[in-house]
């Protein structure tokens, strides 16, 4: 288990909510105690959010915040990290064919 594995998870489990309630309230607060646990924001630690795309997309996609370490993904619903953020359970629970238009229009590597 990596670093921020770890400290994820123990925030979830201190933070008195569901991992998905803190995926739909709590990210921006859960991402910065993350963030600032690990030292602070750097070139290979810092958050993500749906207001970083393209502003015609933000009323498709759900508003969103989540960490981005070393090439990889993560938010209370993902401590281990997933690759891309369309991987991230708010998004893949969202209307997939919305993420794929935005991400076709955009490339493969948007915000990541």
């Amino acid at each position: 288990m990596t670093r921020i594995t770890d400290i994820i998870k123990n925030l979830v489990s201190t933070w008195g909510k569901t991992p998905y309630d803190i995926n739909c309230g709590d990210c921006i607060e859960f991402t910065e105690s993350i963030i600032e646990t690990m030292g602070g924001e750097c070139y290979d630690l810092y958050e993500l959010c749906t207001s970083n795309f393209d502003p015609n997309w933000l009323t498709e996609l759900p508003h969103h915040s989540w960490i981005f370490y070393n090439d990889r993904h993560y938010d209370a619903e993902a401590p281990e990290g997933v690759d891309h953020w369309r991987e991230l359970l708010i998004f893949t629970k969202f209307d997939g064919a919305v993420i794929a238009a935005y991400v076709a229009s955009k490339g493969t590597r948007t915000a990541s």
